[in-house]
């Protein structure tokens, strides 16, 4: 049972989790509606040409970027736990002109190469004046995750969080004009148009931020920024390899499958990862800052990754078990029958989800403890593996093959951080981690077995079953770290009293 110190540790991670997860569930609505509109109004075809679009910009935003928004809350947090005024604005200031100047750098890669851009993604040159165009969207994007990644540092969770909600309201209400008027021709614009409401909303909540003025060369910027970019340079390497091979399986299922299968695979792949983006967008936000300033105490690392894992788990198990059990009714609302073929694809993606949750709580665990190096290692390795394995895996058995290398990616990326981690970094598994996970691989294959082999609707009872013991086992697990009794009892005292 643990004690009330870890109660309050297990709290803050509740809490954190809960905060911005919250955001991400809002955000997640959003994208919902988002997505319907783009299905209903641009077909398959306008969704594929939406996500091609998108994947594209997602890889030159990595080239450009130097990793500098990830790596930045690495340092950010690290001298604000010290309490060092001067060391945090120096930091802040210093991040903020190298993310500008990387902005700049991106914008002009999309215009300069436009058009080679538009052979790789589209097979011609028709898209080039829009690739030019989509140069704002890196320039903009650039600033708009600085300002995140600042409010990150300095654990402002609920100024992000803000952030992220109404960035997406003034965003979609801003774009989804564009789809209804101007078809698949309105992508682009609606993306600049989205962008720069992220920033106007991300740069107003971080002026909220205090910080001490310094004056400070351009020598000195370079010289304060050197250990961001060093190792936001190896994480910019390591995003170049994931959205580039995420883009090389976008061009792969074009060219075998055509627009449309693009446009399945598309819908698969971001209804999984977007909604279980709720828990992973939390570790980025709360987690990493916490590791970055425990970076030399393995033990409390090892406690700060067990608690983690743990409160992870035990949200995102019953979440995907009654994701798996609703699985064709959720396809249809979010998108329309023409998407029902991507049941069994999703059903392995959500099988993977927990090796996932766990793998990533190791995986941060490299990136707090600033070990550059080994980061680049793993992420290379995994991609070695992961990339051919998708590839293979569609040319063999379709999208579903895409599904079942997803699963087996995340199974062997949990085996290779856990070993790193415990060899290198002195990290060991709780026995309460350990059986909250294995808890949870167990529940969801008794939802996943009957539901992919006997199929909907004779597996529903089976899957229903699943999520109520999830549930439950949940709740009281949850309950022994944080007692929910007392935390429900504030709750009403607060709002209701």
């Amino acid at each position: 049972m643990p004690d009330e110190t870890q109660k309050k540790s297990y709290r803050d991670v509740f809490k954190a989790t809960s905060i911005f997860g919250g955001a991400q569930i809002f955000l997640i609505l959003i994208n919902i509606f988002r997505a319907k509109i783009i299905a209903l109004l641009l077909g398959t075809v306008g969704f594929g040409v939406y996500n091609l679009f998108n994947s594209t910009i997602l890889l030159v935003n990595s080239i450009s970027n130097l990793g500098l928004p990830f790596s930045a809350v690495r340092d950010i947090s690290y001298a604000y736990g010290k309490n060092d005024g001067k060391t945090i604005a120096k930091t802040i200031l210093s991040f903020r002109r190298l993310v500008w100047l990387t902005g700049i750098a991106g914008a002009l890669i999309m215009v300069l190469f436009c058009v080679p851009i538009s052979n790789w993604t589209f097979h011609n040159s028709d898209k080039s004046l829009e690739f030019a165009l989509a140069g704002s969207i890196v320039f903009l994007t650039a600033i708009s995750s600085g300002q995140l990644s600042l409010l990150r540092g300095v654990r402002r969770i609920a100024d992000c969080a803000k952030a992220t909600i109404f960035s997406g309201i003034c965003g979609l209400l801003a774009s989804l004009p564009l789809y209804w008027i101007c078809g698949i021709k309105g992508i682009v614009p609606s993306l600049v148009i989205a962008s720069a409401a992220t920033l106007a909303v991300s740069y107003f909540y971080s002026k909220k931020v205090a910080v001490e003025k310094v004056e400070m060369g351009w020598q000195e910027t370079f010289n304060v920024g050197k250990d961001m970019v060093k190792i936001g340079f190896l994480v910019t390497l390591a995003g170049i390899i994931t959205q580039f091979a995420g883009w090389l399986i976008y061009i792969f299922v074009s060219k075998f499958g055509g627009l449309e299968e693009v446009g399945l695979y598309a819908a698969g792949w971001t209804m999984t990862n977007q909604y279980t983006n709720i828990v992973f967008s939390a570790m980025g936000t709360d987690y990493l800052p916490r590791l970055s300033a425990l970076k030399d105490d393995n033990a409390k690392i090892s406690e700060a990754a067990n608690q983690q894992s743990e409160i992870a788990l035990l949200i995102i198990g019953p979440a995907m078990i009654l994701f798996l059990s609703v699985l064709p009714i959720a396809i249809y609302v979010l998108f329309s029958a023409k998407f029902l073929s991507i049941i069994k694809f999703v059903q392995w993606m959500l099988l993977g989800m927990a090796f996932k949750t766990v793998s990533w709580t190791l995986g941060f665990i490299i990136l707090g403890k600033g070990d550059s190096k080994m980061f680049m290692l793993t992420e290379v390795g995994i991609k070695f593996i992961s990339l051919p394995a998708y590839l293979l895996g569609y040319y063999y058995f379709g999208l579903e093959g895409i599904g079942i290398a997803f699963c087996a990616v995340y199974v062997s990326y949990l085996a290779l951080t856990a070993l790193i981690c415990t060899k290198k970094y002195g990290y060991k598994f709780s026995a309460e981690h350990l059986k909250v996970f294995f808890t949870t691989i167990l529940l969801t294959l008794a939802a996943f077995m009957p539901l992919y082999f006997w199929g909907f609707p004779t597996a529903y009872a089976s899957g229903f079953a699943a999520f109520a013991l999830s549930a439950a086992y949940s709740l009281f697990e949850l309950h022994k770290r944080m007692d929910l009794a007392a935390i429900f009892a504030k709750l009403k005292s607060k709002f209701l009293v």
